[in-house]
């Protein structure tokens, strides 16, 4: 069973135990590894009661995303350059930007890091929404 599941789709409603993957349905399997889904709050009740990771593959902060288009474009980054990521889970309500208290936080494994960084140095900055 993963721990590591993919909050960063915030109409993710069924998940992956085997990978981790989100997916907008709660019926059917992983199209990855045809694991049967579980639904939104089992994943999260088994990240919750998880063991803490092991120290060997240290989790450190990458980057935070107050929006969701933000969040979307920094998780295809990490999907495309092949760079395992676990986004913490959504806010229960989007606007245009999401405020300190409510961004998306990415972490990388630390060995990672540097990779990542560099991946992500060619996303431009997301502009605050004009008033």
């Amino acid at each position: 069973m993963s721990t590591r599941y993919d909050f960063s789709d915030p109409e993710a409603s069924g998940f992956c135990p085997e990978c981790g993957l989100g997916f907008r349905t709660t019926e059917g399997r992983c199209a990855d590894c045809d694991a049967l889904l579980v639904t939104r709050a089992e994943a999260l009740e088994e990240w919750r009661q998880s063991p803490p990771p092991d120290p060997a593959q240290r989790s450190v902060f990458l980057c935070s995303a107050p929006t969701l288009v933000e969040t979307q474009l920094l998780r295809a980054q990490l999907e495309s350059a092949g760079i395992p990521f676990v986004a913490s889970d959504f806010p229960q309500v989007w606007g245009p930007v999401l405020g300190r208290d409510a961004e998306v936080r990415f972490f990388v494994e630390e060995r990672d890091l540097a990779r990542a960084l560099e991946v992500l140095a060619d996303v431009p900055p997301n502009e605050p929404p004009q008033s």
